[in-house]
């Protein structure tokens, strides 16, 4: 695996039906905070709990062998023809020994924007590169150490 790069690439970030994509960076996967609500537009109703919400996470600098499989998730959402949310595991890579350090769960996670697209079209690199992926979801959660 010397010199292939992989080491390059801490976060693996497992969709399925699409399947791995590696990435340089990760945003928005830190601990969702619960907001409040009112029940009244007036805001003098007590507060209630409100939905569990985070921001959007931001995979960076990403790189993919199956490009056209996350192409197809953003158009079918983007044109409202096929809306499929899915479940994404977010794993930090201990790039020296290969082992995971955390992993993260995104709850019912689709794709917002793609952004930066080189689809490796020269025939000699077999993956594609994307420098932005924006996924909105419903929730994040750190997975405890004894399940990954």
């Amino acid at each position: 695996e010397q010199g292939s790069g992989i080491q390059s690439f801490p976060f693996r970030v497992t969709i399925p039906d699409i399947g791995t994509i590696f990435c340089l960076a990760v945003g928005g996967i830190d601990s969702d905070v619960p907001i409040q609500y009112t029940a009244s537009e007036q805001g003098k109703a007590p507060h209630m709990p409100g939905l569990r919400k985070g921001p959007d996470v931001t995979l960076k600098r990403c790189r993919t062998d199956n490009f056209e499989a996350i192409s197809q998730w953003y158009s079918d959402i983007r044109s409202n023809s096929n809306i499929v949310r899915r479940n994404i595991t977010v794993e930090l890579i201990d790039v020296v020994n290969n082992s995971v350090v955390t992993s993260w769960s995104v709850t019912n996670a689709w794709p917002k924007a793609l952004k930066g697209i080189n689809n490796g079209s020269d025939g000699i690199d077999p993956y594609s590169y994307i420098e932005t992926i924006i996924l909105a979801h419903e929730g994040v959660a750190e997975k405890p150490s004894s399940d990954i």
